[in-house]
């Protein structure tokens, strides 16, 4: 029988993955389910088990939910929930859905629940963390602040960040020479390579990117009065 009948009729349904563990082929599949049996509103809920809770959501929304549940940051109980500010951001950036959140006030917001939580942004997570727009691949890195949408999945400008680059054992020629540029120096192309060979040596060494200063410090070998 299709819908439902008598004196008690609920006002939506929730297809929950608590264990997050289903796939977006299942959640879609009991989402249509439902819609058709049950003829109301279907609210998705999934935890993060596999780090497909986006994924396992988006799918639900394309399969007819209405509703979906999210956490700032993902916050829920062992992998968490779907993280609010990745859902938005593929809503409405990839879909074009107008979920009528201003995003780049996001990462403000997330950053605020972190503090009261306890619990850090990772550097790296998507949509909020800090180095997201960070590059060391020397290919392209002087259109990291003139054409970021060639660089970057995102115009880091939406998130309101900047995109930056940094140097070390992936670093280019053309990566020396735009962070010159940055600094206000000026060099011969022959002094450019042998700074870089120093700063891939570096990154190499101590498998991580160089700070600003250290990276001065290599430049001022040679140009000492800088």
């Amino acid at each position: 029988m299709n819908g439902l009948t008598g004196s008690y009729k609920p006002d939506s349904i929730g297809v929950v993955d608590t264990m997050g563990c289903a796939t977006m082929e299942a959640i879609a599949y009991m989402t249509r389910w439902y819609k058709e049996k049950l003829q109301i509103p279907v609210e998705i809920h999934v935890h993060n088990e596999f780090n497909l809770s986006v994924a396992t959501t988006l799918a639900s929304v394309f399969a007819g939910a209405e509703v979906v549940h999210c956490c700032i940051n993902g916050l829920g109980e062992r992998t968490g929930n779907t993280p609010l500010e990745d859902m938005v951001a593929a809503l409405q950036i990839l879909y074009g859905y107008n979920a009528g959140i201003d995003i780049g006030k996001i990462a403000d917001l997330c950053q605020e629940v972190a503090v009261m939580s306890k619990y850090p942004i990772a550097a790296k997570k998507s949509v909020t963390g800090k180095d997201i727009f960070v590059r060391e691949s020397g290919i392209g890195a002087d259109m990291i602040a003139s054409t970021p949408l060639a660089m970057f999945a995102v115009n880091p400008a939406t998130y309101h960040q900047k995109g930056s680059l940094v140097l070390g054992k992936k670093s280019g020629l053309l990566s020396i020479e735009t962070k010159l540029g940055e600094l206000g120096i000026d060099m011969e192309r022959e002094t450019r390579k042998k700074i870089l060979g120093e700063v891939k040596e570096f990154g190499t060494e101590h498998k991580r990117c160089l700070t600003d200063e250290e990276f001065m410090a290599i430049v001022k070998k040679y140009a000492p009065g800088i």
